[in-house]
């Protein structure tokens, strides 16, 4: 393996760190007791939400889509030449439309409800409806990117053509077993 491309894994991994950790991180946020106690409590939970979006989940996804170009590019011939290659693709590109066209405008809306909490009301209601259907994207993140992460591991197994195997004599004189 040269450098290059042990390079483009590395960073193709420490994206996946990135992106993943940082989901993982919005769960335990979450999950906090007392995370909707108070007003403030709110807000700083949405603000640590929106801030690790920006910083760690968006910025991992962008190099693990750049890298997973560059792989593809460089030592895979291309796009759509290998079926496990381009189911990774296509569920990439849905983790990437999901997150750039719903959880992060959610998140800034989240936040921006949070900040509206410090009048005398403190209604959550408003901020649970944006925070469940949050919550669903995310799950469903996280769903795309251990499938994701699936194909990448199990691929010389899944998605292969099998290729035909001849039955005849010179087939069975070379040890290949007719399959049923």
């Amino acid at each position: 393996m040269s450098w290059h491309r042990g390079l483009a894994r590395l960073l193709h991994f420490i994206g996946l760190a990135m992106f993943l950790g940082s989901i993982f991180g919005h769960i335990a946020l979450g999950a906090l007791p007392g995370a909707e106690a108070d007003a403030h409590s709110v807000v700083l939970s949405s603000l640590a939400v929106v801030h690790t979006t920006k910083t760690l989940t968006l910025p991992g996804l962008g190099l693990v889509i750049v890298t997973g170009v560059w792989m593809t590019l460089s030592y895979h011939g291309g796009f759509f030449r290998a079926r496990w290659l381009t189911v990774h693709q296509v569920l990439s590109l849905l983790i990437l439309l999901n997150s750039l066209v719903l959880l992060r405008p959610l998140g800034l809306q989240v936040l921006e409800v949070a900040r509206g909490l410090h009048g005398p009301g403190f209604d959550l209601t408003s901020l649970h409806t944006l925070t469940r259907e949050e919550k669903t994207f995310g799950a469903i993140n996280l769903v795309l990117t251990l499938a994701t992460i699936a194909v990448a591991v199990y691929r010389p197994r899944l998605l292969r053509r099998t290729p035909a195997r001849s039955t005849g004599p010179e087939g069975l004189a070379a040890g290949k077993s007719p399959r049923t």
